[in-house]
């Protein structure tokens, strides 16, 4: 039934955009094929002396309350971010031994040699590749602005979990060590002499170890970052652990309206897609799909994904601690299966220390206090604290550090993200660029 559902978000991607979404203009460059949206340039915002804006933008702040569940927020936000990246040309992807990764090089005058650009590096959500949705997604934004772009997997997407890399998952240094690794290797075949300096993003669990990256960075002799570097963080869970528990308790939850929905059914799938993908506010969803928005976002946007991942991994390792896939997948959660399947990981959670944001900022500001770290979340994004209790919740995680931060009323868990007006702050954040001589 997966194979089914790249085409239906296909059809969903040429259905009219919701109201208010930016329309896409394919626009190619002389360096390849890559498409890029054609956009307005807005009217930069002020700014605090950091490279963040001092104030989430109005515009922002009335959009997204346009969903006001953060379940339902969530899943209108991923389904607006793939109906923006359907139609884009497949990224340039090259590798770093047998780790694929996506790279957009920037180029200049008549003979388009490699320009002399800042580069961006972005770590996608749990279960991403190199080259999903939301790589691809930013990356078009990026590309726009002139600077180059290289996108890693994320640590647990599939294709990661499929090779013995010699990590298991959630040990948060070892894959940090990594991603640092794979930033050098990308750094290599676009030209370290056409890197002008190196930033990074990240979203969700990319997002919590771009801050890891960062830190380590810090503390390393051979730095990839410099002082004023720029350390975008969207969306992360604050408390790793915490994160754990309470998405182990929402698939208990929601486990019998999944069931009664259809679950992965075709017609489910469907209903779901073009629900999300056309309707301009919540109130526009129809019935099920709002009710259900819970049971959406555990089961198909972390469960499913976790079971092929997990589960490569399961078989890549030989492990042989599963019996009965269909029926472990379906009833999979969180604490019971990294356990046995990463047991060096679970010990990682368990931890005082490495599971906690406010931990590597504390730890990343003794060696490098100069860099510009901003961090973005909602106080309805769920895996930081109940309705209610997001906004005090992230406070209380962040520590002191909410100078460098925006806790927006609303959004989910990164449903904000792929929102026009949210699109003006990654411009702001990274703004036009000029060769360098």
């Amino acid at each position: 039934m997966k194979r089914l559902l790249p085409y239906l978000l296909l059809i969903c991607a040429l259905a009219p955009p919701s109201r208010g979404a930016e329309p896409f203009v394919r626009k190619r460059t002389f360096g390849g094929a890559h498409l890029l949206t054609a956009s307005i340039l807005a009217t930069m915002l002020p700014v605090d002396g950091t490279g963040a804006p001092s104030a989430p933008p109005e515009k922002l702040l009335e959009r997204i309350e346009k969903f006001p569940s953060g379940f339902a927020a969530s899943i209108h936000g991923g389904a607006e971010l793939r109906r923006r990246t359907m139609l884009l040309a497949p990224m340039q992807t090259i590798r770093a031994g047998e780790i694929p990764l996506s790279v957009h090089i920037e180029r200049e005058g008549f003979a388009q040699k490699r320009a002399r650009r800042p580069l961006v590096v972005i770590l996608p959500g749990t279960y991403n590749e190199h080259d999903g949705p939301h790589t691809r997604y930013l990356t078009d934004i990026l590309a726009h602005q002139g600077y180059h772009v290289l996108g890693l997997p994320n640590p647990m997407a599939k294709s990661m979990l499929s090779r013995d890399l010699g990590i298991q998952p959630l040990e948060f240094v070892k894959e940090a060590q990594l991603m640092r690794s794979l930033i050098r290797e990308g750094i290599r075949q676009i030209g370290p002499e056409n890197v002008s300096e190196v930033h990074l993003y990240g979203l969700s669990y990319g997002g919590f170890l771009t801050k890891v990256v960062d830190t380590l960075d810090g503390e390393s002799r051979d730095p990839i970052l410099s002082k004023p570097s720029k350390v975008r963080i969207v969306a992360p869970p604050m408390n790793f652990r915490d994160a754990i528990a309470r998405m182990d308790t929402l698939l208990d939850q929601t486990e019998a309206t999944w069931r009664q929905s259809g679950e992965n059914s075709f017609f489910h799938q469907l209903s779901v897609v073009t629900d999300y993908f056309t309707a301009p506010d919540e109130r526009s969803l129809s019935d099920a799909n709002r009710k259900t928005a819970d049971a959406i976002f555990a089961h198909y946007g972390f469960r499913m994904a976790a079971a092929e991942s997990l589960g490569a991994y399961h078989d890549t390792h030989g492990l042989n601690v599963i019996s009965d896939r269909e029926a472990w997948a379906r009833h999979l959660r969180f604490r019971e299966a990294i356990p046995r399947i990463a047991p060096r990981g679970w010990a990682t959670l368990q931890r005082d220390d490495l599971p906690f944001m406010h931990y590597w900022l504390e730890r990343g500001k003794r060696t490098s206090p100069e860099r510009d770290i901003f961090i973005v979340t909602a106080a309805d994004d769920f895996f930081n604290g109940d309705p209610g209790q997001g906004a005090r919740k992230a406070r209380q995680y962040l520590r002191g550090h909410t100078d460098d931060a925006w806790i927006l009323p609303a959004g989910g868990h990164a449903g904000f993200e792929s929102d026009p007006e949210f699109q003006k702050v990654i411009k702001d954040w990274f703004p036009l660029t000029t060769p360098r001589r």
